[in-house]
């Protein structure tokens, strides 16, 4: 204590630092030199991340300075800015020349290894996940294999590692020797080791879509095996929807792959059962599973799975606390799924051998909008003006007489000002679709129909019209 008074006084402070390898060691560390580079390291990552294009100038001195800070182990308060500001260092450098960009990131890459490596903390473990998986986001051309590799290597061992932390916390519960206290730090140290699992099956997805088929083989021989065991019934949970997860980002960034494919097969029946799990987070990651697989399979090899499917689904839709707020996420990822069915059973090749999928369409409109899931929503909107496009597909969602166009308008008033449920180009697609709709039925049948329509929503319709008239209506 008198030690650690006088190193006050004197403007230091001493710290237990727990280094791999090494133990616990007492290190006295200038304080007010440690706050400054966090503080300088914090201000360039802003800069970079808000100013880009004005930041360029800088990238170069910024980043030799910022990025080896990565493995600062003197103190995670330098570290961790570090870390954060290294993607934004990695989207910068794309601005003024791809090739640079990944440079940057190849030299970002073996601090990210090492420092990962280091790193016993699972929410210091998560932030170094996270960053990387932002820094593979913003690379244009794929990894080498030999990059693939070595980032497979280093989920592996982290993996691996927490793995060993679950079964040690698992033994201490189960001697049944600890009190209240303790069990709490164990349950907060759980779901750190939760929150750093969830942010490897990011890495894998950045991966995924950065390597395509490049990375199945990499994933296939070091990854597949532990996420394996993530998938059986006594696992948690929360390992069962990291699995879940993990499955459906790899099936979805490789539909038409045949290792993909063969995971789809295996994952789906295991997707159906999930999806009446109690666990909301399981249910959620399940039936967006069930449309993903049948992406993958494509509407000969998911036939027969299909009435089950889509009986799950609808069940899960249809129920009476479907938009509950712990269930309308569910909700929304199973319309999601039936979207994709959707699209499937009605593609002109298949849609002759599924009929009665043109039939749903119309009960498919009922369900929309979604609000809630900003994701799943721009992508079902996106559909919905696909099938619009479609001769056959938009008469089935109209029905006879254009019935249904009230409810096409409503949902395009309820979407079109929102920028979290579509994207630019679905809205200017909406705007065409309602100007041909407009054109097809006549001014004035438009008018009564847009009568119907609560006010705000008859206004956003007018709006849209104008701007795809480029005048008034």
């Amino acid at each position: 204590q008198d030690q650690a008074q006088a190193a006050a006084a004197a403007g230091y402070e001493i710290y237990q630092v727990h280094v791999r390898g090494v133990g616990t060691k007492s290190v006295v560390i200038n304080t007010a030199m440690i706050d400054a580079k966090a503080e300088a390291c914090e201000l360039l990552g802003n800069f970079a991340s808000h100013l880009p294009r004005a930041f360029v100038g800088y990238l170069k001195s910024s980043a030799e300075a910022v990025i080896p800070l990565m493995q600062y182990r003197m103190s995670p308060r330098v570290k961790i800015p570090a870390v954060q500001a290294t993607p934004h260092f990695i989207k910068c450098a794309m601005l003024k020349d791809m090739k640079e960009g990944r440079q940057y990131f190849l030299q970002s890459l073996e601090h990210y290894l090492a420092a990962i490596k280091a790193e016993d903390e699972p929410d210091h473990l998560t932030v170094l996940l996270n960053s990387l998986s932002d820094s593979i986001d913003h690379l244009v051309s794929p990894l080498e294999s030999s990059h693939i590799a070595l980032i497979d290597q280093i989920l592996v061992f982290t993996l691996s590692e927490a793995m060993k932390r679950r079964q040690e916390y698992g033994k201490l519960v189960s001697e049944g020797t600890i009190d209240d206290e303790e069990m709490a730090e164990i349950e907060e140290a759980v779901d750190n080791e939760n929150e750093m699992i969830g942010m490897t099956v990011a890495v894998v997805k950045s991966m995924a879509n950065n390597a395509k088929e490049a990375y199945l083989q990499s994933f296939h021989k070091n990854l597949l095996p532990i996420f394996s065991m993530f998938m059986p019934e006594n696992a948690s949970p929360f390992l069962q929807n990291a699995g879940a997860c993990c499955l459906c980002d790899i099936i979805e960034a490789l539909p038409k792959c045949q290792i993909a494919q063969q995971y789809a097969a295996r994952f789906l029946p295991l997707a159906m059962k999930n999806s009446m799990s109690e666990s909301i987070d399981l249910r959620q990651s399940s039936v967006f599973g069930i449309g993903v697989c049948a992406q993958s399979l494509g509407s000969e090899g998911f036939a027969s799975r299909s009435q089950d499917a889509m009986r799950i689904l609808m069940s899960i839709i249809n129920a009476a606390d479907s938009r509950s707020d712990d269930n309308s996420a569910v909700t929304e990822n199973a319309i999601s799924s039936v979207t994709k069915i959707l699209e499937l059973m009605t593609h002109r090749h298949s849609g002759e051998t599924h009929p009665q999928a043109f039939g749903m369409l119309g009960h498919w409109l009922d369900w929309l909008p979604l609000t809630q899931d900003y994701i799943e929503a721009k992508v079902v909107h996106a559909k919905l003006c696909e099938f619009l496009a479609d001769a056959k597909r938009s008469g089935a969602i109209l029905g006879e007489g254009n019935r249904k166009l009230p409810k096409v308008f409503s949902v395009f008033a309820r979407v079109y000002p929102d920028p979290n449920l579509c994207d630019e180009k679905t809205r200017g697609r909406m705007c065409h679709i309602a100007k041909a709709l407009v054109d097809q039925l006549g001014q004035a049948a438009a008018r009564e129909i847009m009568s119907r329509l609560p006010e705000e929503e008859r206004m956003v319709i007018v709006r849209m019209l104008q701007e795809a008239l480029g005048g008034g209506f």
